[in-house]
């Protein structure tokens, strides 16, 4: 493959890893406002709430992975583990403008090693049932 070639090929994933990305902290966002609703309802007590936090992570890394790597022929675990790292990153940016600070902690980068794990399963369970399109 040529320069030109593989050149052209990265804004175009690029641009397919943000939009997966964004899709899935859009996810997170919505699942999170349906969570407080179901608790303010009294359905849910507070007390599984780490449990539904990583699964909504999760669900959200799997659903950009998924997105980013839509009609990618190659290297979809690749493009699926950043897609999921970019989203656990993009979240964190929005949760932490919300809240108005900025925590680092080992949690991140833990959060951020699921994101690239789920995205990169993912993306490879995409390709071993062939959904190329």
């Amino acid at each position: 493959m040529s320069g030109k070639a593989a050149a052209g090929k990265s804004p175009g994933m690029a641009v397919k890893i943000a939009k997966g990305a964004l899709l899935g902290a859009i996810v997170s966002v919505l699942c999170i406002l349906l969570y407080a609703l179901i608790l303010k309802q009294g359905w849910l007590n507070e007390s599984g709430m780490a449990a539904i936090n990583v699964g909504i992570k999760a669900i959200s890394a799997a659903i950009a992975a998924l997105v980013a790597t839509w009609r990618c022929p190659n290297k979809r675990w690749l493009f699926g583990g950043i897609a999921g790292g970019v989203y656990i990153l993009l979240s964190f940016a929005v949760f932490s403008i919300l809240s108005g600070q900025v925590l680092f902690s080992a949690a991140l980068l833990s959060d951020i090693g699921m994101g690239v794990l789920i995205g990169m399963f993912a993306a490879m369970i995409r390709g071993i049932a062939g959904n190329t399109r």
